[in-house]
């Protein structure tokens, strides 16, 4: 026995598992970003602390001052890579 479907029809129990699903893809995708966003600030911090130490503690200025210039630099890097990192915010659940 065959049902007859018309042409055009759309069953609401398929979309409605399809819409389930991609939900869940960006609840997953959401946490690995945030995991990354979390990585990339501690980093930040970690590079801001050893800048700030550095400049508190330089003796000899030489050496000091191209550490600095590297840090600094990495430092930048890192910023902009935060800045970089796509929001999930909208696709957040509650």
């Amino acid at each position: 026995m065959v049902n007859p479907v018309r042409p055009g029809y759309v069953n609401p129990l398929t979309t409605m598992e399809n819409h389930k699903q991609t939900t869940i893809f960006h609840m997953k995708t959401a946490t690995t970003t945030e995991k990354r966003q979390k990585t990339l600030e501690a980093k930040k911090q970690s590079l801001q602390n050893s800048l700030l130490l550095m400049k508190g503690t330089s003796g000899d200025a030489g050496a000091s001052e191209e550490s600095i210039a590297l840090l600094e630099k990495k430092l930048e890097e890192i910023t902009k890579e935060i800045k970089d990192v796509p929001r999930f915010d909208r696709f957040e659940t509650k």
